[in-house]
């Protein structure tokens, strides 16, 4: 802007100075104003964000919210549904294992019962053997050696009182009959024979000796030993054997009866898993779709202040 013709400079500096007032004033309101517009924007642009938030709640809410809680209370109801029937199978299954435990030590009780029986009685075999044995050679220039014979009676009279008594399981009723009967049967001979032969010189007579153990006796003792080294092996390979074939038959019936139970509900779990996918995926592609329309809000201003 040119000067005024005669000016002074003072006058001109003041003029200066009022127009860089003015200047001042200007780009001073200048930017309220554009503070002004720009905040009416961003409460323009929060207040239509908001709307469409709570207006894209209200549409997932009315669209996918009973669908949604529906599809969670069924997954929920056959997950509870799972976990009572494995639950119960497990208790199943540990109340199986301890009766294949308690079938297993029915076994073993048995057998070493049958065992201890079989022991007396062969036993009282040995006896009823040696006493046959001593009888023998008690019999010497046509007379018996007395104290043989009492000795021999003593024995038999012995192990035949402990015999009696003998309680024994079925399988070795018929053993003990025949041991039994036996026994009496030389009980009696011996019995009579000690009768007839006795006098007061025979009472002293001195006793000849036991006689050298016969070839019957050693290897009724030899076979004895060798059967009751053998017992306990033998006993535990039965007892694992025992509870193989029990273990295997208890697990054929839990699959069994966890296909039958579980499968069906795994079944309608799985539909349903599928199903919340899906209603997931829907519900995600909802989502991006609002999240395009936030991103246009900038457009929406300028139409709504159109």
């Amino acid at each position: 802007e040119p000067a005024p013709p005669g000016e002074t400079k003072r006058e001109r500096a003041m003029r200066e100075q009022f127009k860089q007032q003015d200047e001042f004033h200007f780009n001073n309101k200048l930017d309220k104003d554009l503070a002004h517009a720009g905040w009416q924007y961003d409460d323009q642009r929060n207040k239509i964000a908001s709307k469409l938030a709570l207006r894209r709640k209200q549409v997932f809410e009315a669209k996918f919210g009973p669908s949604a809680k529906k599809i969670a209370s069924l997954i929920l109801r056959v997950k509870q549904q799972v976990q009572d029937i494995v639950d119960e199978l497990s208790r199943q299954r540990r109340e199986r294992a301890e009766s294949v435990e308690a079938e297993v030590e029915e076994l073993r009780a048995r057998k070493r019962r049958g065992f201890q029986q079989l022991a007396a009685m062969n036993e009282g075999s040995m006896v009823l053997l040696v006493s046959k044995q001593r009888l023998q050679a008690a019999w010497k220039s046509g007379q018996y050696n007395w104290p043989q014979l009492k000795k021999a009676l003593h024995d038999v009279k012995q192990a035949h009182e402990r015999l009696k008594d003998l309680e024994v399981d079925s399988e070795n009723k018929q053993k003990l009959s025949v041991l039994l009967y036996t026994m009496r049967s030389l009980e009696t001979r011996l019995e009579k024979e000690v009768s007839s032969n006795k006098d007061p010189f025979r009472e002293k007579q001195k006793d000849s000796g036991d006689p050298p153990e016969g070839d019957r006796v050693r290897d009724m003792r030899n076979k004895w030993a060798a059967t009751e080294a053998e017992f306990e092996p033998k006993l535990a390979q039965e007892c694992a054997q025992l509870r193989q074939r029990l273990v295997a038959e208890a697990m054929k019936e839990y699959d069994s009866a966890a296909k039958a139970n579980l499968q069906p509900l795994k079944k309608k779990l799985a539909t349903l898993m599928r199903k919340g996918g899906q209603l997931v995926e829907t519900y995600t592609q909802e989502r991006h779709a609002g999240h395009a329309v936030a991103r246009r809000i900038p457009e929406l201003i300028e139409v709504s202040a159109t």
